[in-house]
């Protein structure tokens, strides 16, 4: 679900709650990580403005230039990775910069996909590997989490 909430069990939140407590206990906190992705509208305007009442205020539309921003974070805050993605292939912001501080993907609509979800999540499993270390994500039900790749 997208922006709407349901009633929720209190058993079965108590339940979640001593199994995660549980669960925690075998993971130090650099180990544990949340991941979510949020849309950046770098071009919107307000859609409220002040005006005299005698002024005529005209509408508009809002842009939909967007980026989206995966936001991996671990549970003591020392690591955090942020893959963006946009439309453009090659941004001309980018033209000429050697060294970027996150992971730059395109598509024509700047959304996360299964397949770049994918191409991350194996990344980061790769990662950890080198690192010889074992991670707790978290990460909610959003479809393109659904089809995860056997880690």
């Amino acid at each position: 679900m997208c922006g709407e909430s349901s009633s929720v069990d209190d058993n079965v939140c108590s339940e979640w709650h001593l199994k995660l407590t549980t669960l925690l206990k075998n993971y130090e906190p650099r180990n544990v990580f949340n991941t979510d992705e949020t849309a950046l509208f770098f071009k919107c305007l307000p859609d409220k403005t002040f005006t005299f009442k005698e002024e005529k205020c005209h509408g508009g539309t809002h842009s939909k230039d967007r980026l989206t921003i995966l936001l991996e974070v671990n549970m003591d805050g020392s690591e955090k990775l942020t893959p963006l993605i946009g439309k453009a292939a090659k941004p001309r912001c980018l033209k000429g910069i050697r060294s970027f501080p996150v992971t730059y993907r395109s598509n024509k609509k700047a959304w996360m996909t299964t397949e770049l979800f994918n191409e991350w999540l194996v990344s980061l499993n790769e990662d950890m590997k080198e690192q010889e270390r074992k991670i707790l994500l978290f990460l909610d039900n959003c479809t393109v989490h659904n089809n995860l790749p056997h880690l």
